[in-house]
Order: C-alpha cells, then sequence, then structure tokens
C-alpha cells in the first residue's frame, strides 16, 4: 500500500472517532471515558492490521496485536460483557488467529505454525486453570502436549518445497514428555515405574545396539 492509501486509511479512521467523540461531548450520545479510549485502540490496531494485510511485515502484525488486545482489554474490562479472568486466553488466542491468518495467505511461511500451536496451548492452558483450577503439573503436561501436536502438524505439511521430515522427532519427544508430566500427578505403582523402566529400556537398547555395531578386531 502507498502512502497516500495510508494517509486516506487512517484520516477515515480518525475522522469516524472524532465524530464519536464529538457526539458524546454535546450530549448527543453518551460513551464512557473508557469506551472511547477502547474505541481508540481499537480504531488503531485495525488500521495497523490493514496495513499488515498489504505490506505482510510481521511487526506490523505484533504491533496490530499489541494494539487491539490493550483496546479489548478496556472495552471487556469495562463492559463487563467477559470475565475477566478470561482475557489472557481472548489475548492469546486472539494473536494466535492474527498469525494463523498470515499463515493463510501465504502457506509458505510455515514458522508461523509454532507461535500460534504455543499462543493457542498457552490460551487453553490459562482457559483451563481458571474455569476448571488445572493444577500447574496438569498445565505443564497440557503445554509440552500442545507443542508436541505442533511439531505433528508441522511434520504432517512437509513437502518438496517444506522439508519438515525433522519436526518428527521434537513432536515424539515432546509428546512423551507430557506423558511423563501427566503420569507424574498420579501416584499409582504403574506411574511410578513407567519413568525409570523407559530409561533403563532405552538405555539397554543403546547399549546392546553400540555393542552389535562394534567392530571385530582380528589378529594374526
Amino acid at each position: 500500500m502507498n502512502s497516500r492509501n495510508n494517509s486516506l486509511m487512517l484520516g477515515a479512521f480518525l475522522i469516524l472517532l472524532g465524530g464519536l467523540i464529538l457526539l458524546n461531548n454535546i450530549d448527543f450520545i453518551y460513551l464512557r471515558d473508557e469506551i472511547i479510549m477502547s474505541l481508540l485502540f481499537l480504531a488503531l490496531g485495525g488500521y495497523m492490521l490493514f496495513r499488515y494485510l498489504q505490506s505482510h511485515k510481521m511487526g506490523t502484525l505484533i504491533f496490530a496485536s499489541i494494539l487491539l488486545f490493550i483496546g479489548l482489554s478496556i472495552l471487556i474490562d469495562s463492559t463487563g460483557i467477559v470475565d475477566n479472568s478470561l482475557l489472557g486466553t481472548i489475548f492469546f488466542w486472539g494473536v494466535a488467529a492474527l498469525f494463523a491468518t498470515a499463515y493463510v495467505r501465504n502457506a509458505e511461511k510455515w514458522g508461523l505454525i509454532i507461535p500460534i500451536g504455543v499462543l493457542f496451548t498457552l490460551g487453553l492452558i490459562v482457559l483451563l486453570h481458571n474455569q476448571y483450577y488445572l493444577n500447574d503439573d496438569l498445565g505443564g503436561g497440557t503445554f509440552f502436549l500442545g507443542l508436541g501436536l505442533t511439531f505433528a502438524f508441522l511434520y504432517s505439511i512437509r513437502n518438496e518445497q517444506n522439508k519438515l521430515e525433522w519436526a518428527k522427532v521434537p513432536a515424539i519427544i515432546l509428546i512423551i514428555i507430557s506423558g511423563f508430566v501427566y503420569l507424574a500427578t498420579t501416584d499409582s505403582l504403574i506411574a511410578n515405574l513407567v519413568l525409570p523402566v523407559t530409561f533403563i529400556a532405552l538405555g539397554g537398547y543403546l547399549v546392546l545396539k553400540s555393542l552389535q555395531n562394534k567392530p571385530i578386531n582380528k589378529t594374526a
């Protein structure tokens, strides 16, 4: 987008916002100061988001995310339309949605999937913690599981252009770690045996494999 169109769009936002403030000041309509402030941030965030859709610059997307979150937070807090405990989830999922929009517009930027997965997982943890009192141990397991599924998704979209075969390794490791964390939250005998037995089995496999591959020294 050229500078002329940028100025046109920003000018339109400012005229709309100024008109609302003017109508409020002459008592034609009534808007609380918090509402006006939230509309200001939302308008600027919307403008920056519009600029991102034209320029595809990640810095613009991040700035838009911050402005939109601030505006949305003020709006929610002043109107009480959503429980304040959900603000964290709204923030994480909102930014994840913006990154997802960027990925959909350019699927070659597969690196965007990682922050999408992280942000969505963090939002889910906040939601479960606030609404269902998820403890820290289960939250840790959920975090590792979310990361593992994120890398699993990366592996699933591998092709000739995106060499993402490597994503299988962190996906498996992170999902296994999440399983261990979930098991560690229980006091059952099976849970207490799984981790050490797994390490012993893995160590034994590596030792046997090493011995099998050891070259035989022939003496004359």
